[in-house]
C-alpha cells in the first residue's frame, strides 16, 4: 500500500468528503477508489494532485491521450497551444513545464517556435512524468543560458525574459555517470517509478551499429532522451506492473468498504428487531 501511496488517496477523499458532505460516505469512497483504479480520477482535479504520485501523472497522461485524440502527429503548433489545451483538463496547470520540455530540444524551441504535435507531445509526457528527476538530472550536466561564467551577451533587458534551458553544448556525460546518478535518485522503489528506466537510458547512448558510445555531448542526450518514442509509448498504455499492484489495492480497499456496509446493514437489522414490538403467542 505503501509503494502505491494509499495514504495520500485516503487523505484526499476524507477531504472531499469534508466538501460535499455525502450522506453515503463509504461508497463515496468506494466509488473514489474505483476511478483511482481505473486511471480515471485526474481530470479537472487542481496540478499539486495530478502531479503528486506517479499514479496520478500516468493517469493525467491518459486523460490527455484520450483528450487529445483528434490530432494528427503531423499537426504543428507552439507550446502555448499545448498548455491552453492542458488547461481544459487541469486548470491551474504551469506553462513553464512545457516551455522547459520544449527549452530542452535540439536546437532549443522558444516559446513561438512550431513544433509537430508528437514532437511536443512525446516531450511534454516524458519530462512531465520524470519531471523531479529530470530537473535533477539537468541541474547536474546542463546550465541555462547566460548563466556561464563569462557572463558576457546577457543584455540588461534580458533578465525580464523568460529563462531559456539550453543545455552545454560542450559538456559531455558517458552512460556510467547517468547510471550514478539515477541510482542515487532511485534510493527506494516508489522513488524509482519516477526514474526513466535504465534499459532505455542505455539506448541513447547506442550508435546505428548497436555499439554504446563512450561519451555523448549533454545536450544531444536530452534531446534524445526527451524524444524518445519508446519511452513516450510506455506512458501512453497503462503500465501492467503497477496497474496489477493499483488493483489488487483498489479491490482490498472495496472489499473492506463492503464488509463495513455489511455490518451496517447487519447491525440495523438487529437493532430492528430488538427495538420492534413484538406480537403473537410464544
Amino acid at each position: 500500500l505503501d509503494f502505491v501511496g494509499v495514504d495520500h488517496y485516503f487523505r484526499d477523499v476524507v477531504s472531499q468528503l469534508l466538501k460535499c458532505r455525502s450522506d453515503k460516505p463509504l461508497e463515496y469512497m468506494h466509488n473514489f477508489f474505483l476511478t483511482v483504479k481505473g486511471m480515471e480520477h485526474t481530470a479537472h482535479r487542481e496540478f499539486a494532485f495530478v502531479r503528486s504520485t506517479a499514479h496520478n501523472r500516468h493517469a493525467f497522461i491518459l486523460t490527455c491521450e484520450r483528450a487529445f485524440g483528434h490530432f494528427h502527429d503531423t499537426d504543428k503548433m507552439v507550446p502555448g497551444d499545448l498548455h491552453q489545451l492542458l488547461l481544459l483538463i487541469c486548470p491551474d496547470f504551469p506553462e513553464s513545464i512545457i516551455q522547459e520540455a520544449a527549452g530542452l530540444l535540439s536546437p532549443p524551441e522558444g516559446p513561438t517556435s512550431m513544433l509537430e504535435f508528437e514532437t511536443l507531445r512525446t516531450a511534454f509526457f516524458i519530462f512531465f512524468f520524470y519531471h523531479e528527476y529530470l530537473v535533477s538530472l539537468r541541474k547536474h550536466i546542463c546550465r541555462p543560458l547566460g548563466h556561464g561564467s563569462d557572463g558576457g551577451g546577457g543584455g540588461g533587458g534580458a533578465g525580464k525574459t523568460a529563462p531559456s534551458f539550453q543545455v552545454a553544448s560542450s559538456r559531455l556525460i558517458s552512460p556510467a555517470e547517468i547510471k550514478d546518478h539515477m541510482n542515487s535518485c532511485a534510493s527506494t522503489p516508489c522513488k524509482a517509478l519516477g526514474v526513466v528506466p535504465w534499459e532505455l537510458t542505455r539506448n541513447i547512448f547506442l550508435d546505428g551499429d548497436g555499439h554504446e558510445r563512450f561519451t555523448m555531448p549533454a545536450a544531444e542526450f536530452m534531446d534524445r532522451l526527451l524524444r524518445h518514442r519508446d519511452l513516450a509509448r510506455r506512458l501512453r498504455r497503462p503500465p501492467v506492473a503497477r496497474e496489477r499492484v493499483s488493483r489488487e489495492a483498489a479491490e482490498e480497499i472495496a472489499a473492506l468498504f463492503q464488509r463495513f456496509d455489511a455490518t451496517e446493514v447487519a447491525g440495523g437489522s438487529e437493532e430492528d428487531e430488538r427495538t420492534a414490538p413484538r406480537t403473537g403467542t410464544k
